[in-house]
């Protein structure tokens, strides 16, 4: 079983950091908003598990919902988009040990994409 503390400050970031894009250097929002890093979370949970192939969002917010971001400033693949998105509910619903239809009910997914470059 694995335990992860989702307040720590080790998984904390604004959305700003959240949203970097490293190829092209560039922020993707402004945003001071904190969230969770998720893809620490991901890392953190699939090393103790020896889980490989586990895919991400980029951020977890939880204000009264769970609101999962991804950030894409290039290409967006839907498949790729769903399996982030089935991975980081399957590893959410482990964490706060919650079944689906209660994950489904206070859980959203924004995507957050460059249209100049979709």
């Amino acid at each position: 079983m694995v335990t992860i503390d989702l307040t720590q400050t080790e998984y904390q970031k604004t959305l700003k950091v959240l949203s970097y894009d490293k190829d092209n250097k560039v922020y993707m929002t402004e945003s001071q908003i904190s969230a969770i890093d998720f893809d620490i979370v991901k890392g953190t949970y699939s090393s103790q598990l020896k889980l490989e192939h586990v895919a991400s969002n980029d951020a977890l917010l939880i204000h009264n919902k769970h609101f999962f971001i991804e950030f894409k400033n290039g290409k967006v693949v839907p498949h790729e988009i769903q399996k982030k998105v089935y991975d980081s509910c399957y590893i959410l619903s482990k964490i706060l040990k919650l079944d689906a239809a209660s994950l489904t009910e206070s859980t959203e997914f924004i995507l957050v994409y460059n249209p100049d470059k979709c």
